[in-house]
């Protein structure tokens, strides 16, 4: 369970920080999403060697479905913001 909540986070935590990057032109260098991803794979590896249950493609799974809620929120807000 630890590491199906561990993959989670991870993945909206990388998922989130690539959307205020396309979203904001504040966050527009190239520094920002780097190190969230170093960040983000480097705990993803950590927590694979430390925990049996932890999976690798929990965490893919949960990065591309969180990043597609966000996309589809903010195309909504868009659409009702005009």
């Amino acid at each position: 369970m630890r590491g199906f909540l561990t993959s989670f986070f991870l993945s909206f935590f990388l998922s989130f920080s690539l959307f205020l990057y396309f979203i904001s032109p504040f966050f527009h260098s190239f520094i920002f999403p780097f190190f969230c991803s170093i960040l983000s794979f480097s705990v993803l590896l950590f927590q694979s060697f430390l925990s049996r249950s932890f999976s690798i493609l929990s965490f893919f799974v949960f990065f591309f479905l969180s990043f597609f809620i966000l996309s589809f929120l903010f195309l909504l807000f868009l659409f009702f913001y005009e």
